[in-house]
């Protein structure tokens, strides 16, 4: 295993907006659709040792924990000029956040004592490398009216899987813009954060997933201060919800966590329309647990317990 990472931090476009740039990109002959999602890039690809991936996941956390969501407009396509032109999608940033966003996150990666690098960040979406002068210019004028607006919600690091051989980046952890949720009790206050995917570390900890994800993915992350206390993931399919990971620290159990983190679960899947969640019981002490939150025994397949979203627990 190598121990270096080739790493960079990117605001990632999803869902109905990415197949969008996608469809832009097939078009103009992009050899990246599929090796590299479309993105804005906020820190350029920079290698950094595999053992300080944790602390780098921290301060990144952080960084997101202090900022705030921010809106920004997409388009038109315009072209960096060279012999062979990079198209681009601008990125219209009209309170500078996104500008704001990028400068912190590079100071995150090099360091508080590092000195700037002296770049200027141009927020834009690469839309292909490489293009034929005159390719460039047509798609200038076809797509000179693409708009679409960009809610800036939150950032994603990305690595280089070195063992693809196309150099195929994914995505490794995501952060939320904006203040965590905060649940006390007893005296103990749990900080729950609410992403995609757990985390390299967090899901190491945590054994990884049971059961492979179908849906939109969701997770949750519990932490006493910067210490893990637990986690918690699945998938949204339609108007269900899975629990497909639940795990809470050994030295932390019995103090509510599990519970915090199934109530943070079932409240990002009513919030996301979901009518019903469901969850899997290993063993009967699990199942025990289940049934005092409101889950119910599937007749077809006692392996699993639901429950319908609005229930008191």
């Amino acid at each position: 295993m190598a121990d270096r990472l080739r790493l960079f931090v990117a605001v990632v476009l999803r869902d109905e907006l990415a197949a969008r740039v996608d469809g832009v990109r097939l078009g103009l002959g992009s050899s990246e659709v599929g090796r590299l999602p479309p993105h804005i890039t906020l820190v350029a690809p920079f290698n950094a040792p595999r053992d300080d991936l944790a602390g780098l996941l921290q301060r990144l956390r952080h960084l997101a924990e202090a900022s705030t969501p921010s809106s920004c407009l997409l388009g038109p396509i315009r072209q960096f000029a060279r012999a062979l032109p990079v198209a681009y999608l601008a990125v219209d940033d009209p309170t500078h956040a996104l500008v704001g966003l990028a400068e912190a996150a590079r100071a995150t990666v090099r360091g508080a004592n590092a000195q700037p690098d002296g770049s200027v960040f141009v927020p834009h979406v690469t839309v292909a490398n490489r293009v034929a002068p005159d390719v460039a210019d047509a798609a200038t004028v076809a797509l000179g009216h693409f708009r679409a607006p960009l809610e800036i919600d939150g950032f994603s690091l990305l690595a280089r899987d070195p063992d693809a051989a196309e150099h195929r980046w994914r995505e490794i952890a995501d952060f939320v813009l904006g203040r965590p949720l905060v649940r006390g009790r007893g005296g103990i206050e749990l900080v729950l954060s609410r992403t995609r995917m757990l985390d390299p570390v967090v899901a190491e900890r945590a054994g990884g997933g049971s059961l492979a994800i179908v849906g939109a993915p969701w997770a949750i992350t519990a932490r006493l201060g910067d210490e893990l206390a637990g986690a918690a993931g699945g998938d949204l399919v339609g108007p269900y919800a899975r629990v497909t990971s639940l795990w809470v620290e050994p030295s932390l159990r019995g103090i509510g966590v599990a519970s915090r983190l199934l109530e943070t679960a079932e409240r990002a899947a009513s919030e996301r329309g979901a009518s019903r969640i469901e969850a899997m019981a290993h063993d009967d002490a699990v199942r025990r647990y289940l049934h005092g939150r409101g889950y119910a025994t599937q007749p077809s397949d006692r392996t699993w317990l639901s429950k319908a979203l609005g229930e008191p627990a």
